[in-house]
């Protein structure tokens, strides 16, 4: 399964991560990350030439990767450098030499970590709930602004709710301030 890759931003890094989980693939318990440095432009990410060069590198560590079993899950960007993030069902290779030239290649360091409960992968590569949820409405938030909404005013908003029964009805009310 090829994954489906969604962005984010989290502490100046910007994330694109591919929809794969544990639950996917529980075989795959390794991580391996390869960095490449790169001359960021004025946002810090790689741009014009720079963008092209890190982007083939990226393939190529990718196709690479795949003969070893690795599964391509995203990477990582922040001022400078990028990490590209694999899934392994083994232990990584500590190296691998990617062509860079018609008579060039160079060797790029593997960073491995055994990852069975994908909890490394959770913490850094997936958004959090409030993070999901600003990628969820960002299209709609667009839209509204668009329209001249200001969604720093606050709204007068009234709610409905629908019980099963006056017990459930009951519970809620204990729970919040009517």
């Amino acid at each position: 399964m090829e994954p489906n890759y969604s962005l984010f931003f989290r502490n100046g890094k910007l994330v694109n991560y591919g929809n794969i989980s544990q639950l996917d693939r529980p075989d795959l318990v390794f991580v391996a990350k390869a960095s490449f440095s790169f001359e960021p432009d004025a946002n810090g990410r790689p741009g014009g030439k720079e963008f092209d060069r890190i982007g083939q590198l990226e393939t190529a560590l990718i196709n690479e990767l795949a003969r070893h079993k690795g599964v391509h899950v995203g990477h990582i960007t922040k001022t400078g450098v990028m990490e590209v993030v694999f899934r392994f069902p083994q232990e990584t290779p500590k190296s691998v030499s990617l062509k860079t030239g018609f008579f060039k290649s160079q060797n790029f360091s593997l960073e491995s970590l055994n990852d069975p409960e994908w909890s490394w992968h959770k913490k850094e590569m997936l958004p959090t709930v409030e993070e999901q949820t600003d990628i969820s409405y960002r299209m709609l938030y667009a839209k509204l602004a668009e329209a001249g909404d200001d969604n720093s005013k606050p709204r007068n908003v009234e709610f409905a709710a629908t019980f099963f029964s006056a017990e459930d009805r009951g519970l809620f009310l204990k729970d919040v301030e009517v």
